[in-house]
């Protein structure tokens, strides 16, 4: 049936995969698929793009969303983070990445979310609705918020000697802790640049902790 019809035999067999897994939610990737039919990736990847406008006519709604997700992850979170912003008018703020990668089973790593958000905010920044708007703009400038919230708790503490915890600053910058993980690094490097002494000392402090351990 696969040197038959190649194209057809692969949207037959992901049709029939999301059948027995209902909750899945991505198509499988291409060395999955040449493992089940015995190739070699190339031999599946060469008739994927006529797979997918087969899978873009199934009667199954999660085979279509799945396709739409591969084609243009980007978009599909741009339209969610939309969709989320419509349901509820007293919204603020984007979903979080555990909400974004539960509605699309991708991972949650930040770095990979990350990786699509520029091209997410870009069509975004589009929208006519003024939170939207302001919502991106804030994303795109969360960095500086973290590292602002860190310096305020120095100002406003003169007896702190710790940086804040990753979690508290999640919290104050109105943000999942996934992202305040993945600036961590630069956060930290910021904050070496910084005229506070005792944010400079907190932050070396902080440095050496994560070396001994």
């Amino acid at each position: 049936a696969f040197y038959r019809n190649p194209a057809e035999a692969i949207a037959k067999y992901i049709e029939e995969l999301f059948e027995k897994e209902l909750k899945r939610k991505l198509l499988p990737n291409q060395k999955q698929v040449a493992d089940i039919f015995g190739v070699i990736p190339s031999g599946v990847s060469h008739h994927i793009k006529e797979v997918l406008d087969i899978l873009e006519k199934s009667n199954n709604e999660r085979v279509k969303k799945a396709v739409w997700v591969y084609k243009d992850i980007e978009g599909a979170i741009a339209e969610y983070i939309k969709e989320s912003f419509q349901r509820d008018p007293e919204r603020r703020k984007f979903p979080s990445s555990s909400e974004i990668a539960a509605e699309f089973g991708i991972s949650q790593n930040s770095v990979f979310l990350r990786a699509h958000m520029e091209g997410v905010i870009k069509r975004l920044r589009i929208e006519k609705d003024v939170r939207i708007i302001e919502a991106s703009e804030r994303h795109e400038n969360i960095l500086e918020y973290m590292v602002k919230y860190v310096i305020d708790s120095f100002n406003q503490d003169s007896s702190r000697k710790e940086l804040p915890l990753q979690k508290e600053i999640a919290l104050k910058a109105d943000c999942d802790g996934a992202l305040v993980n993945y600036y961590w690094d630069r956060i930290i490097d910021r904050l070496m640049e910084i005229g506070n002494e005792r944010v400079r000392e907190a932050t070396e402090k902080h440095k050496d902790v994560v070396k001994k351990s």
